[in-house]
């Protein structure tokens, strides 16, 4: 075969592959999010079960910027879960809003510190409650970005006893696809959900 006309088929065939995997990924509705566990974490004995809620309080909703939307084209809002625990075990967890997003995220944490979690909320209960103020992904240039805020509380008998804010912000090189921007979002949002020092929050509530 002619050399010429061999690299050329092969440009085609590379080209197609390529435009066929970015019309995969921009169909696909769903955010992949990849949360990685703390590896090392000592674990909390307590009795008290701990309801877990988020509030979505961004004042700005929108979650992708124009740029980002043409790579998210059918994103539905839902963000498809992904654990990992420290020995690599993955667990894929369905797909969730942002609100379920970060207490399924949290559960799993607090469920590494031996923390019972409550499945309904009685007034009884201690409150893990968890408010949402940024979720942003953007695309500038050949950059992904990612922005996540919220504040962290416990609340007993309808007061809040402790508290964190906890904020975060990564860029990562655009990629093919959308690859580039689920990478960076996995990775802050890992390092803002792991970054919360729960421990402290307990102490202080005693």
């Amino acid at each position: 075969m002619n050399l010429n006309k061999a690299n050329s088929a092969f440009s085609i065939a590379m080209a197609w592959l390529v435009s066929t995997i970015c019309i995969s990924c921009a169909n696909s509705p769903y955010i992949n999010v990849d949360y990685r566990l703390p590896i090392e974490t000592q674990p909390m004995i307590t009795e008290d079960p701990v309801y877990i809620n988020a509030a979505d309080l961004r004042s700005d909703t929108a979650i992708l910027n124009d740029s980002a939307k043409k790579k998210f084209a059918n994103f539905s809002g839902q963000f498809a879960l992904l654990i990992r625990e420290s020995d690599n075990q993955q667990s894929p967890l369905g797909h969730h809003d942002l609100q379920q997003l970060f207490e399924t995220a949290f559960a799993h944490r607090l469920n590494q510190l031996a923390v019972p979690i409550a499945e309904q909320p009685p007034s009884e209960t201690l409150r893990f409650q968890i408010d949402i103020n940024r979720f942003h992904i953007g695309l500038a240039g050949n950059k992904w970005s990612a922005e996540i805020g919220y504040k962290a509380s416990l609340i007993e008998n309808k007061k809040r006893v402790s508290s964190e804010t906890v904020t975060g912000s990564a860029e990562r090189p655009k990629l093919v696809g959308r690859g580039g921007a689920e990478k960076v979002i996995g990775e802050i949002f890992t390092d803002v959900i792991n970054q919360l020092d729960i421990e402290r929050l307990f102490r202080e509530r005693n």
